[in-house]
């Protein structure tokens, strides 16, 4: 199981992340701001496990969420070590699907993600 997970936020949320540009983070009625200004990138999942950040291989400095969605065509796996992702099955992400991983502590773990067909394209939002 993936350690230091909080929650995963409402859809709403996700948005609000998408949106924010930085200010002090503040958790109201499920609405989030950010604490640091958020990253993105595609990342492509293969079945080999593919590291989830959005900006190279180190996260974000303060990150809390993560954001992930399924631009492909085929099931993602998701997993906090690369044979998570692989071996034990993880998390599913269905195409067109999006999560939200909420993280506590000085640093979030790495998560690993790979696709049960050819590739796929994920949206990955550091926040």
């Amino acid at each position: 199981m993936i350690k230091n997970i909080v929650g995963v936020p409402t859809e709403g949320s996700v948005l609000q992340v998408k949106q924010a540009v930085g200010a002090a983070a503040v958790r109201q009625k499920e609405s989030i701001v950010a604490a640091v200004k958020p990253r993105s990138s595609t990342v492509i999942a293969t079945y080999g496990a593919s590291i989830l950040l959005a900006g190279g291989s180190t996260p974000l400095e303060g990150m809390k969420r993560l954001i992930v969605r399924n631009r492909g065509n085929n099931l993602i796996w998701i997993g906090d070590t690369s044979s998570a992702a692989i071996y034990e099955g993880g998390i599913p992400l269905e195409p067109g699907e999006e999560i939200c991983f909420e993280f506590t502590g000085e640093s979030a773990p790495s998560l690993y993600a790979r696709s049960s067909g050819y590739s796929s394209e994920l949206e990955v939002i550091e926040a």
